[in-house]
């Protein structure tokens, strides 16, 4: 319960049963899965807002890696692979 209620433990580690290093694993693999969902790569289809200020490219046109600004709408534009997404690329 103290993991699922994200409840602030430290009162506990005092008793012998309560299992501390358990609750703080699992702590630590959500933090660790949350910071890896945040940096996977990311891809939003054309003609949404871009989500973060960096260089963005899309499979569906060849040299397409540009600099978009956070709020700017990413271009669509013809092609023969069917809907455009833009994939972040980084800050440099």
């Amino acid at each position: 319960m103290v993991y699922l209620l994200d409840l602030d433990d430290r009162s506990l580690h005092k008793y012998l049963f309560y299992p501390k290093d358990i609750v703080q694993w699992a702590r630590d693999k959500k933090q660790s899965h949350t910071l890896n969902r945040e940096t996977q790569q990311r891809s939003v289809a054309a003609g949404e807002i871009c989500p973060q200020s960096g260089y963005w490219f899309t499979v569906a046109k060849e040299n397409s890696r540009q600099y978009f600004n956070q709020g700017d709408i990413f271009p669509n534009f013809k092609n023969n692979w069917g809907e455009v997404y833009w994939q972040f690329d980084g800050e440099e």
